[in-house]
């Protein structure tokens, strides 16, 4: 997860402030390649667009909501999966 974080804010800092590669290459390299090596790259990256934006309450929610819907759903799959 920390490897897939740090490239998500290299990569997207090249492509949409810097320009050095077209929007296209965000779709391959952010959404496609780190988007399949870790999630919490995206969670990450749009946590921290929204704290640079001042958004401070919207980028608690979405850390916030995020764990804790992502802990009650892994709860709720594990539960699943025992009661088999």
């Amino acid at each position: 997860n920390a490897a897939g974080c740090l490239a998500m804010g290299f990569l997207m800092v090249l492509i949409t402030e810097k320009g050095f590669l077209t929007p296209y290459w965000r779709l391959l390299l952010c959404v496609g390649f780190l988007g399949g090596l870790t999630t919490f790259s995206s969670f990450s990256y749009e946590s921290l667009t929204l704290l640079s934006e001042g958004n401070l309450a919207g980028a608690g929610l979405n850390i916030i909501g995020s764990v804790v819907v992502g802990v009650v759903c892994a709860w709720f799959g594990a539960m699943a999966a025992r009661s088999l």
